[in-house]
């Protein structure tokens, strides 16, 4: 027994770090859960890395090997030690960390497929963590689609990584675009609706107008579509789309067909029409069936016709979306039925079309997979669960049938959870309110089952690090500490159910039998010990040492008789009595000792206490106002010298007498601080004002004066402490001396910076003039815009020279506006005059080609391509319409009176009307050379029309 203390084993906290790492290496897993803390301070602070990494290899503290995964010297052994515990079940929190993510990118490729379910915040943390290249992988995953999943990774990764932070913005702005493409087709499409929507006319024309608005709709309905599936992947879907494709199928319903051919009655069909229901309970005649002619065989075919279809299908598409938000089956159920009543008797008489008919059979199986789902749910019993029972955290005072009342809704719940599984509920369906509230309360008591086993874990936990502390206790022979930790063990333990408590009873049990040895050992070993300190005892009595040295000798022994423990046996008693009695006996010399300086000790505080009240007094009759701060600072310094000259005193006394002294050294203090503080705020603010006489611009005789008016007022401020003050005298003498300076640099160098400025300015204005002299070099507007700069940029000068300088840079920018207005009128009737001359050469070259020769045509100008064709001419018309467009908006005559009033009454129809008066000239250019063929009827027309393009550029 006595052996097993004197064992020599390798220790966690031995010196050498080899010892260290041959006791991580001999740890069982029990050990390891044991020894936790120990774990955890070698990862932590351990001056070996051997030693740290393999302390990594035991740990499983979560929040501990998280932080090892920043550290880049653990953070490979974390990785692996987290991927074990991760294939036992454990440390499932670190499995998203950004880090291990980042890690595992480049070994796993499995991982991608997680991140897919993974929250966005661990997305966003492991694309700041990842590599270039694992950057890249991520950016993929389909929540990098979403506009509100973009935002956020544009704001973490801005300054840090430009290449996701571009991503995120380049695909902002294609959402951005999308997104108003969509509402510019939304508004297009709504206003053609709305001119469909009028009463449609019986002409012919009116009729292909409307046919050509509907196609343009059903154009733009498609490419807004396109939009809208690109803007769902982004989370923001297109509202309105589905409404406006309803207005498109009821105008074309209520838009006129076409009329058919009457067909003869095939021989044997019935006479009599099919009939069907309106939507208000009416009896209304529906179409005869048209018939077709047959083959040679004689047959007819019959088509049934019955736009009653639509209208139920979209009923039952109704349907179907109501299934999805209301939870009353009663009334879906009878909604249903009336539904499909309609639908049977319609069928009788007409089959649907094969998509009616499709819609009609999707809704009826979606119907029956509900019903289906609340049949079960009518059936299932479902348990009544009541988280109030289960306490919010474990506690030792609990009531004794708690643990009983969690493991009965711990069954209730798993009851619950199957029960809830094999319902199969629809997920697109309305839940019921049964359903609703059994899942609520469901998830209560999961969660808080959840945070019960998470406290009722806590609590083994410190149970088992008390364990850890027991067994650390005995080992090192501390017999108080290890009985301490045993008693609370035990008491703990017996809270706690017999099944979580198995373990720790078991090891609880072998560490109180250590323990009692230990207590056998101890009472075996210190006997002799004792004896020595009786016998030390005993020869101190008998030949004292000096009163002091004496009382410390005591005192000493005292100290060790009590580390040994508390005693438990007669002899032990015995000795514990001789030993008092002799101490008794060797203090008898102190005691005189003691009492003549407990007599100076008193002497000292009545002392200190006249200190005192001479110093309240000062301070009570003191008028602040009107004070010799001087003199107070010398009592200041007189009053703690004379305090510690009367030392020592009685601690209880002289403690609350010290705290008096230092209260009034700390207002005398106070009083002499506010006084430094205004003198030192008096001299802070000469320094500053000398500092802004220095840095300022006023006038340098006035800065000169001022700066003499400050030294004086700097001699008049009262005390102040040395150090701050010397500081401030630097300060103030350095702002002083660059003022005084400054009066002789600014007589020399004023005149010569006045003089280099002026010849500056006149050489920038004599390259300016021969510039806009220069007829060889063209002028344009940057130009101009550079010798403004340079100009604006000049040093000041005094008014008399910056004058008529600046009068003379004003007259050479207004003659190089006026050269560059000239230039810009010139380059367009340049441009006016060689487009008529090309349109004449393109329509001389179609006229010939109209004739029969076989000409090669390459476009001069690209306004001309698509011209040169050898087809017939184009319409006159549409040239004099042309023209005439140009005309009203130059505000010219046209020889075509009536046409012209026709055109201007058409463009005021289509809401054109202020366009026409406020034509782009370059457009109308652009439509004439691109019209053709043009024959020889088109020359007078051309004529006008640049006339009417050269007056709108003039303006």
């Amino acid at each position: 027994m006595i052996s097993r203390l004197f064992r020599s084993r390798k220790r966690l906290d031995a010196k050498a770090p080899e010892d260290r790492l041959a006791a991580l290496e001999a740890l069982s897993v029990s050990d390891a859960a044991s020894a936790a803390a120990d774990l955890a301070r070698l990862v932590e602070n351990d001056p070996d890395p051997r030693v740290r990494q393999a302390a990594l290899g035991h740990l499983r503290d979560e929040e501990l090997l998280g932080r090892c995964l920043d550290d880049e010297a653990l953070a490979a052994s974390a990785t692996a030690r987290i991927a074990e515990l991760i294939a036992a079940g454990e440390a499932g929190g670190l499995r998203n960390h950004p880090r291990l993510l980042a890690l595992r990118l480049a070994t796993d490729p499995g991982v991608m497929a997680e991140l897919e379910s993974a929250d966005d915040d661990v997305l966003l943390a492991a694309v700041l963590a990842a590599s270039r290249d694992q950057r890249g992988q991520l950016l993929t995953l389909p929540a990098f689609q979403r506009a509100d999943m973009l935002t956020e990774l544009e704001r973490q990764t801005r300054d840090r990584d430009k290449n996701s932070n571009r991503f995120a913005r380049n695909r902002l702005d294609e959402i951005r675009t999308q997104r108003a493409d969509a509402r510019g087709l939304l508004a297009v499409i709504d206003d053609r609706l709305t001119s469909l929507e009028k009463s449609p006319s019986a002409e012919a024309t009116e009729a292909r107008k409307r046919e050509i608005l509907k196609s343009a709709c059903e154009r733009d309905l498609a490419a807004c579509e396109q939009l809208a599936s690109a803007l769902v992947l982004a989370g923001e879907p297109v509202e309105g789309l589905e409404a406006l494709r309803d207005r498109l199928a009821r105008i074309e319903v209520q838009d006129p067909a076409p009329a058919a051919p009457a067909a003869a009655a095939t021989p044997g069909a019935g006479a009599e029409p099919a009939t069907d229901l309106t939507e208000g309970g009416q009896a209304a005649a529906a179409p005869a069936a048209t018939t077709t002619p047959a083959t040679a065989a004689g047959q007819t075919t019959s088509t049934p016709v019955d736009e009653d279809f639509d209208e139920l299908a979209a009923a039952f598409t109704s349907l179907a979306a109501a299934m999805e938000t209301d939870s009353d089956f009663s009334r879906l159920a009878a909604e249903r039925q009336r539904l499909t009543d309609r639908w049977l008797a319609h069928a009788d008489r007409a089959p649907p079309t094969e998509a009616q008919h499709q819609i009609f059979e999707d809704v009826s199986k979606r119907f029956q997979t509900l019903a289906r789902a609340h049949e079960t749910l009518s059936g299932a019993a479902l348990p009544e669960l009541t988280p109030e029972r289960i306490p919010d955290a474990f506690k030792q005072e609990l009531p004794a049938d708690s643990f009983r009342a969690v493991s009965e809704e711990q069954r209730k719940a798993e009851q619950a959870r199957r029960k809830l599984r094999a319902l199969h509920w629809p997920d697109w369906a309305a839940s019921p309110t049964i359903l609703t509230t059994a899942r609520e309360r469901l998830g209560q008591v999961e969660a808080s089952l959840t945070r019960w086993e998470s406290s009722l874990q806590a609590e083994l936990t410190r149970l088992s690090e008390r364990m850890s502390a027991l067994e650390a206790a005995i080992d090192a022979g501390e017999l108080k500490a290890a009985k301490g930790a045993a008693g609370e063990i035990r008491a703990a333990l017996k809270t706690l159910p017999e099944h979580q408590a198995r373990d720790l009873n078991r090891a609880l049990g072998k560490a109180s039998a250590r323990l009692g040895e230990l207590a056998d050992w101890q009472t075996y070993a210190t006997i002799p010990k004792r004896e020595a300190l009786v016998e030390a005892i005993t020869l101190i009595a008998e030949t004292p040492l000096p009163p002091r040295d004496q009382a410390d000798r005591i005192k000493a022994l005292r100290a060790d008789w009590q580390a040994l423990g508390p005693v438990s046996r007669a002899e032990d008693h015995q000795l514990l009595k001789s030993f008092n009695e002799l101490a008794e006996k060797a203090f008898e010399p102190c005691r005189a000792y003691f009492a003549e300086q407990a007599e100076v000790r008193a002497e000292n505080l009545q002392a200190r206490e006249r200190i005192c009240a001479e110093l309240e007094n000062y301070l009570d009759g003191t008028d602040w106002s009107q004070t010799d701060f001087k003199a107070a600072e010398r009592i200041l310094r007189t009053a703690r010298e004379e305090w510690r000259r009367f030392h020592p005193v009685d601690r209880t006394p002289g403690k609350a007498l010290e705290t008096r002294f230092e209260a009034l050294q700390s207002r005398l203090h106070g009083e002499i601080k506010q006084e430094w503080d205004r003198n030192l705020d008096r001299k802070r603010a000469i320094v500053t004002q000398a500092q802004a006489l220095a840095d300022g611009d006023q006038d340098l005789r006035e800065r000169i004066e001022a700066a003499k008016d400050l030294q004086q007022r700097w001699k008049a401020v009262g005390t102040t402490p040395r150090r701050p003050d010397q500081a401030l005298w630097r300060d103030f003498r350095a702002a002083c001396d660059a003022i005084f300076n400054a009066r002789d640099d600014a007589r020399r160098t004023a005149d010569a910076a006045i003089q280099a400025t002026e010849a500056e300015a006149r050489a920038l204005l004599d390259a300016f003039r021969e510039r806009l002299n220069d007829e060889s070099a063209a002028l344009d507007r940057a130009t101009l815009k550079d010798f403004q700069t340079r100009f604006n940029e000049l040093p000041g000068l005094p008014d008399r020279l910056r004058r008529p300088l600046a009068r003379s840079f004003d007259e050479l920018m207004g003659a190089g506006e006026q050269v560059l207005r000239d230039a810009r009128a010139a380059a367009a009737v340049t441009r006016i005059d060689t487009l008529e001359r090309l349109d004449a050469e393109v329509a001389a070259i179609e006229q010939r080609r109209q004739a029969g020769e076989d000409l090669t045509f390459e476009a001069p100008d690209p306004l001309f391509s698509g011209r040169g064709e050898a087809g017939p001419a184009l319409d006159p018309e549409a040239l004099s319409r042309l023209v005439i467009e140009a005309e009203i908006a130059a505000d010219l005559e046209s020889a075509e009176t009536e046409l012209r009033m026709a055109l201007q009454v058409e463009l005021m129809n289509a809401g054109r009307g202020r366009e026409a008066l406020e034509a782009d000239p370059d457009d109308l250019t652009r439509r004439w050379c691109a019209a053709g063929p043009k024959d020889a009827t088109a020359d007078p027309l051309r004529q006008r029309f640049f006339e009417a393009i050269r007056v709108l550029n003039r303006r």
